[in-house]
């Protein structure tokens, strides 16, 4: 991620660096491009296409040749202009590999990229917030899970992820911690559900169920009594119990990370966010 919060005419650079994990030579194309928040994910724009925020991106190089095997660096600077509205914005540093050699009339690019979230505006940060609002009790494919529903009460954009742990179940035996697979990427104001699958073997309950779900540094913790559904069945969401909070609701400008380039049709960055030192 590149994480900022900056007053409008600033101008920054972010380092970056892009590695060739394939087992060919290849000369890696470096550009920006727009990124909207869609339920519950960050979603690059096809192409180069472009928003306010990718105008004011620019990448040093626009390419890099890269040796199988090798790493090189690029940088990400972005000018905000001076008459530019407070709010945030969303873009991608993206790296695209080249189709292979021999794969006929249709090729396969591949594509991974750095998320860009920019709040602008004068003062301090906007708070990163969020609460859990409720544990809805899921069986998908016959796989047990938990659905729960979190709310962005902050000014920035979040991405959440955790996990749960279970105790209290019959003959009170306990399971967990479970992590989540997918990030909920909720814009502020919106709420999203971030889905947790369990071990099938689980029996239906009733459990004491706590989760923990994490945006940056910023924690919290809730509990609820859940059971199960049948397969076929919905269970009602139960409302969940506020156990705790972690973390500064303000966090520290985040550093730039590093781009990989791989063979996969379209694999962008889903990390935590780091934050500098």
């Amino acid at each position: 991620y590149i994480i900022d919060h900056v007053p409008a005419g600033t101008t920054f650079s972010r380092g970056i660096e892009v590695s060739n994990g394939t087992d060919r030579d290849a000369t890696i194309a470096l550009y920006p491009a727009a990124a909207t928040l869609q339920n519950g994910e960050f979603v690059p724009a096809s192409g180069k296409t472009g928003n306010e925020l990718s105008k004011w991106i620019t990448i040093e190089p626009a390419s890099l040749a890269i040796p199988k095997g090798g790493k090189a660096t690029a940088k990400v600077t972005v000018a905000v202009p001076g008459d530019a509205i407070p709010g945030e914005r969303y873009a991608v540093a993206l790296a695209e590999l080249p189709p292979p050699p021999g794969q006929g009339l249709v090729g396969l690019a591949s594509r991974v990229g750095i998320r860009v979230y920019l709040s602008v505006g004068p003062g301090n940060e906007p708070p990163t917030d969020f609460d859990l609002k409720t544990f809805e009790p899921i069986s998908t494919d016959g796989k047990p899970g938990v659905s729960i529903h979190s709310c962005n009460t902050g000014g920035r954009a979040i991405d959440l992820g955790g996990s749960i742990k279970l105790a209290g179940g019959p003959g009170g035996i306990s399971a967990g911690p479970f992590d989540s697979t997918q990030p909920a990427t909720v814009s502020p104001g919106d709420c999203q559900d971030l889905k947790i699958l369990l071990d099938p073997k689980l029996p239906r309950g009733p459990w004491n169920a706590t989760a923990a779900l994490r945006s940056g540094t910023r924690e919290k913790t809730a509990t609820a009594t859940i059971t199960f559904p049948n397969p076929g069945e919905k269970a009602k969401p139960v409302p969940a119990k506020t156990a705790g909070a972690k973390g500064s609701p303000f966090l520290p400008v985040a550093a730039a990370l590093i781009l990989a380039t791989g063979l996969a049709a379209f694999a962008l960055s889903r990390r935590r966010r780091r934050e500098a030192a």
